[in-house]
């Protein structure tokens, strides 16, 4: 009988695991350490290793740590409290700072000028609000479609202005005449004749 070696991977920047379903047998490894690293030490079962961890996590709460059974991981052992604080954090940041860069790209596009411009703007940061609030707040999603919208509004705004000059300018001479003449024809057939 072979002995199994067990390990202790501590996660890190660009750590990816995947799982790998071959001959109907389920197998969750590590793709890429990433800046993760093996802890030194050896461990005679699986029990051993992650009451070893949970020693280490003890020490740093925010570090997460994989129990490796020939290479496939057996455990997980990381402080769930931590690990959801630490997204909570990520989404504010991202939400705080998407916001305010795509509050700049609005502005910056804007196809209104003074008090139109700052209402656009403000439009444009509370319907982004909206759309991180129903879909999360680390949604790249919703940065992609109001940019979208931002430049589709940009574009659309001026030639909407441009169509509306056309209407209301002055038509050609040779239109005028001839409004002219049937108006005139009007006028004479419903004026009452003496």
């Amino acid at each position: 009988m072979s002995s199994q070696t067990v390990q202790i991977f501590r996660y890190g920047f660009g750590t990816t695991s995947m799982v790998i379903v071959e001959k109907g047998k389920r197998s969750h490894r590590i793709t890429h350490e990433g800046r993760g690293q093996y802890l030194a030490g050896k461990f005679h079962s699986v029990a051993d290793a992650e009451q070893h961890a949970k020693t280490r996590l003890a020490d740093d709460p925010e570090a997460m740590y994989y129990v490796l059974l020939d290479g496939e991981i057996a455990a997980v052992i990381l402080n769930h409290e931590v690990q959801r604080q630490k997204r909570q954090r990520r989404r504010w940041r991202y939400g705080i700072v998407s916001t305010f860069v795509l509050a700049l790209f609005s502005f910056w596009i804007s196809p209104f000028f003074g008090t139109g411009q700052f209402v656009f703007v403000v439009a444009v940061v509370c319907l982004y609000g909206a759309l991180l609030w129903m879909f999360g707040a680390a949604n790249v999603e919703a940065t992609v479609v109001m940019v979208i919208a931002i430049v589709l509004v940009s574009l659309l705004v001026p030639a909407i202005r441009k169509a509306q000059r056309r209407k209301t300018e002055i038509s050609p001479p040779h239109l005028c005449a001839s409004v002219a003449k049937t108006a005139a024809a009007a006028d004479s057939a419903l004026s009452p004749r003496a």
